[in-house]
């Protein structure tokens, strides 16, 4: 019996779709580039085709509007079961390279028929995406490199720069494009890179002059032997001169030790010497300056007269370290430092002598210095009132400033000064807003660094602000006059703010009340007639009087009028035609006031504000009248302490113009605050009538200054350990618009101010110690002597030093990390040594670090000072294995299985403590490696593609020039390459097969797979099997649910299995 079997075979379970149209809108395709076969494929999980739903339903497939390109492609339809697959092939595959297009997107056409009535149509997109082949082979950029090097056998860089570069490109992708370089033979003193094609020099002592070679290149995705790449290398090696030797032999005199050095001069060795930048005075435990370039082993440099020595140099392993300088004008110094330096090998018999000169640690120009460019000043401030301050916006104490006024305007420059050395400003004489209403002032901050001088110009703007220090004035001196039409008086105010203080009114003053027949223009002083006169003569005060704030000040001018005798007519003339026209505030009521017995005070800063007047009567003082006597004037108030001594504590290292303190004027309410004039206590009632003035017996004013409001502020920096005390005296002074006004209201120039309590008191600033300061030693870099294999106590002792007090200034001593064989005292500092030393531990224990800690409780401040060991060192030790520092028992090393032979894949590295002889490297014979007998490089014999995932135990020897040797072993690991997987191609995605009824079991019915990943492992499942029946006339369909009937091996191949 024959059957018809329908085989599906997916690699993920499908799900059941019931629509007529297509599973899906787009599909995605992956095919390989230059394949074989035509319609080879990796098939999407999903089916790519129509459900057959109804038995007459017939579908085929077309490509819609076919571009040159998609020619490349054909479609057709293939039913199995109930399913209609679109089967896609190509026309022609060898025209498919992904190196000239990626991607390739059709549009297919489904055509489906029911009846012949009955047809839909249904369209889909489906991307075909290229993966990439190996097609493509490596190519070198230069065919053939050829390159003269000079040998330069003292030179570090010789070794760690590359020789060659070589470069080759894959036009591939993936491991495709990776390249790997290999060298054709096997050459003991140079290396390629695999992976960069640099070429190292290993070893300086060349062989022979000339080398010749070939580099190979090919990439990851292919053997080393399938290569076609290579290029032609040429190398010739030119050895520079050791020395340039002098006839004669100098002497120098080393610094510090007055040590003489007798020498042959040599001028070629390529050195120079540079500063750390990071370097500041914190970190100064660190080297200052190191020299790079052609050093050889066994270099000595030395620091020689005459170069500076008043800062101390320390040198250890060619850097130069610096003491701590005391004073901070000593790191002003460095700017301009001299040093002369002797460089000396073999054993000091030849030196070459170079200079340095020191930078600067900073940029002058980029300091940022705290100014306000616009500052308010009152009028008349007294002498030495202090205006503001130039300081750095960072504190910077290792630098100081001159500072000075400049200008072409002398006259302006005089009115202030400036402190050289702190960057105050002050008043150097009254200021008047009426002959200057602003300054422009030009500082000059002058920085000095030796030879060396910095300038910084920084201009600030004062205003002076206008104080009602002026009395209106009359221009006129008559008082007796004869009134026809009008008469005007005429006054002017000196003080320069015409809003205010200079802004002038006029009044009348007169006993009589409603009868008096003259009124004044407030405005202009115009005086007219308002009504009839009753009599011929009137006597009255004309009084101007300004608008200043916060007191107004006035002048008097006593009348005697005469009127000139006119008939009803004309007069009633004088009053129709000369009335004037009087303001909006001139009122009935206010016409009123003016003829009260009063005097006038402002009470609104407004100018088109009302006048009001003050209802405190006064005697009037006619300015004829002078006093007997001096006057008196008892004010209730000044200065109420228990004692004349108010003391202030603060903080040292205050920020600028920080609070100190504050002093209280004492005023008994209960009490006038003038006794023998009410009308001038009531005026000056909560006023501020005083400025105070500090008083010092001291060349140079304490760094305070006080406000109007009696602040004290602080104006410099405050360091308890320059001065930890200030004293001074503060006096209370009448201020001007207030003298002006008492002497308006006393008709007199002098009188005299008692004070019920004090006017001068004295004033004590206590500096309280904060942790400012770091502990200090007496020397940041000492060293000792240190015998091997000996214990030794009180072998030296840390000296330090903290200005701060109490805890602040305690210092404890201790390690910065632990010592296995030092122990220290944390409150002497004494050192003993309780470990011996093997002088194999010089590396890492000959720089000992010391932490000198304060017991600052809110801050703690700490200084790190080192101390350098010298191991006095015995004889007799065997080379040991090491690796960046650390001693191994064995070495292991990762290879990877396509690493080119001769490539250096390690280094082993051993040192012999005694002395510095020849070290020889050995390994056992074996297949794989070799190395360096010199330097310790690890070589490949060959490639490693058969050992893979192996390990190579090889033993290893090494030897001192003594015979005294050392033995450990090498562990290798081949490593696999993870590749990435190649696409799985599918001939087609169904097949419809005939086998026959007694199949052997085993036998293979046909093969999906056309690719399979190389070495990889593929799985594919039988998803769903149906058997059909075509022998009848309806078909029949039998499902078996035993998928294991048919299996697929990793091959691809379908094999059957199990009888169903």
């Amino acid at each position: 019996m024959k059957c018809y079997l329908w085989i599906c075979i997916l690699l993920l379970l499908y799900s059941e779709c019931t629509s007529t149209y297509f599973t899906q809108t787009s599909y995605e395709l992956w095919c390989q580039e230059n394949v074989v076969y035509s319609s080879s494929f990796v098939y999407p999980s999903s089916r790519i085709g129509i459900q057959r739903q109804r038995p007459q339903q017939q579908v085929q497939y077309s490509i819609v509007e076919q571009t040159d390109y998609q020619k490349l492609f054909t479609v057709k339809s293939k039913r199995l079961g109930d399913f209609y697959f679109l089967i896609l092939n190509i026309t022609r595959p060898l025209e498919i390279n992904r190196e000239y297009q990626q991607i390739y997107t059709i549009k297919v056409r489904a055509h489906i028929t029911f009846l012949p009535t009955d047809i839909a149509t249904d369209e889909a997109e489906i991307q075909i995406r290229i993966a990439d082949a190996n097609d493509n082979d490596p190519v070198f950029d230069i065919d053939y490199y050829r390159q003269n090097i000079t040998l330069n056998t003292s030179s570090e860089n010789q070794k760690s720069l590359p020789l060659l570069k070589f470069h080759a490109s894959d036009a591939d992708e993936i491991e495709n494009a990776q390249i790997l370089y290999e060298i054709s033979e096997r050459l003991e003193d140079l290396s390629l890179h695999p992976l960069t094609g640099d070429l190292y020099l290993l070893n300086e002592k060349i062989k022979k002059k000339t080398y010749e070679f070939s580099v190979l290149a090919y990439d990851r995705g292919r053997k080393r032997d399938n290569t076609n790449t290579k290029t032609q290398v040429k190398l010739e090696f030119i050895q520079q001169q050791t020395w340039i030797r002098n006839e004669t032999r100098e002497n120098a005199t080393i610094l510090y030790t007055n040590e003489t050095i007798f020498y042959e001069a040599i001028n070629d060795l390529n050195v120079s010497v540079h500063q750390y930048k990071n370097w500041n005075y914190l970190n100064s435990y660190r080297p200052l300056l190191y020299v790079e370039g052609q050093t050889v082993e066994n270099s000595e440099l030395f620091i020689i007269e005459p170069s500076s020595h008043d800062i101390k140099f320390y040198i250890e392993n060619l850097n130069i370290y610096i003491d701590r300088p005391t004073t901070r004008d000593l790191i002003l110094k460095l700017e301009d430092y001299r040093l002369i330096l002797l460089l000396c090998v073999q054993n000091r018999n030849q030196c070459q002598k170079f200079f340095y000169r020191l930078t600067s640690f900073i940029d002058p120009p980029s300091l940022k210095f705290l100014i306000k460019d616009k500052i308010i000043l009152n009028e008349n401030v007294p002498i030495n009132t202090y205006v503001t301050k130039i300081d750095l916006t960072e504190d910077n104490n290792e630098f100081e400033f001159k500072y000075k006024l400049i200008g072409e305007d002398d006259l302006q420059i005089s009115k202030f000064y400036i402190e050289q050395t702190t960057g105050v400003i002050r008043t150097a004489e009254l200021l008047d807003a009426e002959k200057y209403q602003s300054f422009q002032l030009d500082i000059q901050i002058d920085l000095k660094l030796k030879l060396k001088k910095y300038s910084i110009i920084k201009t600030i703007e004062i205003i002076i602000q206008d104080q009602n220090d002026h009395r209106p004035k009359f221009l006129t001196t008559q008082t007796n006059i004869k009134f026809e039409d009008m008469y005007q008086f005429k006054a002017v105010d000196d003080d320069i703010n015409k809003e205010t203080n200079g802004r002038i009114s006029y009044m009348i003053r007169s006993d009589e009340k409603d009868n008096f027949p003259f009124i004044i223009d407030s405005m202009n002083g115009t005086l007219t007639m308002i009504k009839t006169p009753r009599k011929e003569d009137y006597y009255f005060d004309v009084v101007v009087f300004d608008w200043g704030q916060p007191i107004s000040l006035e002048d008097v001018l006593l009348i005697h009028l005469h009127v000139v005798q006119y008939d009803r007519r004309q007069r009633r003339d004088i009053q129709s035609s000369f009335r004037p026209k009087l303001k909006l505030f001139y009122t009935r009521r206010w016409k009123k006031k003016y003829r009260q017995y009063n005097i006038s005070t402002m009470s609104s800063n407004s100018s088109e504000s009302l006048i009001n007047f003050s209802t405190v009567p006064m005697t009037i003082m006619t300015s004829t009248s002078s006093p007997s006597s001096l006057t008196t004037i008892e004010m209730n108030l000044g200065f109420h302490y228990s004692s004349n001594i108010i003391i202030f504590h603060i903080d040292e290292n205050l920020p600028f113009e920080s609070f100190v303190g504050h002093l209280n004027i004492y005023h008994n309410t209960n009490e006038q605050l003038i006794t023998n004039n009410s009308y001038l206590s009531s005026i000056f009632f909560n006023l501020h009538l005083f400025y105070f003035v500090i008083d010092s017996n001291e060349i140079n004013l304490p760094p305070f200054s006080i406000s109007d409001d009696g602040t004290i502020f602080n104006i410099g920096k405050i360091d308890r350990e320059q001065r930890s005390l200030y004293e001074f005296y503060v006096e209370l002074k009448l201020k001007q618009m207030y003298t002006l006004k008492i002497q308006q209201i006393l008709n007199m120039e002098l009188f005299n101010i008692i004070f019920k309590y004090e006017k001068k008191i004295k004033v004590q600033i206590y500096v309280e110690d904060t942790n400012d300061n770091s502990p200090q030693c007496d020397h940041l870099h000492s060293m000792i002597n240190v015998d091997e294999n000996k214990i030794q106590t009180n072998i030296f002792k840390m000296n330090g030093y903290d200005p701060d007090r109490g805890e602040n200034g305690t210092i404890i001593y201790s390690f910065l990390s632990i010592s296995n064989n030092f122990n220290i005292n944390n409150q002497t500092g004494q050192l003993d040594l309780i470990k011996p030393f093997d002088w194999k531990q010089k590396e890492s224990l000959n720089l000992i670090y010391i932490i000198l800690s304060d017991q600052g409780q809110s801050i703690q401040q700490q200084t790190l000072c080192t101390l350098h060991v010298n191991i006095v060192r015995s004889n007799n030790n065997v080379p040991q294995f090491v690796y960046q520092n650390i001693s191994l028992t064995h070495y292991e090393f990762d290879v990877w299985e396509d690493m080119p032979k001769h490539a250096v894949f390690g280094q082993i590295i051993a040192n012999d403590l005694d002395d510095n002889s020849t070290l020889l490297y050995s390994l056992e014979p074996n297949p794989y490696v070799y190395i360096s007998s010199t330097l310790g490089y690890l070589k490949l014999h060959r490639n490693l593609y058969l050992s893979v995932d192996q390990t190579f135990n090889i033993s290893l020897t090494v030897q001192d020039e003594r015979s005294l040797s050392n033995r450990t072993y090498i562990l290798i690991h081949v490593l696999r390459v993870n590749k990435s997987s190649n696409p799985l191609l599918i001939n087609e995605p169904a097949y419809s097969l005939v086998i026959n009824e007694s199949l052997p079991v085993g036998s293979v019915i046909t093969n999906i797979l056309k690719r399979v990943q190389n070495g990889g492992s593929v799985t594919v499942n039988v998803d769903h099997i149906e058997i059909l029946d075509e022998n009848t006339t309806n078909t029949n369909k039998t499902t078996i649910n035993n998928n294991n009937m048919f299996q697929v091996d990793k091959q691809g191949k379908i094999v059957y299995f199990l009888i169903g």
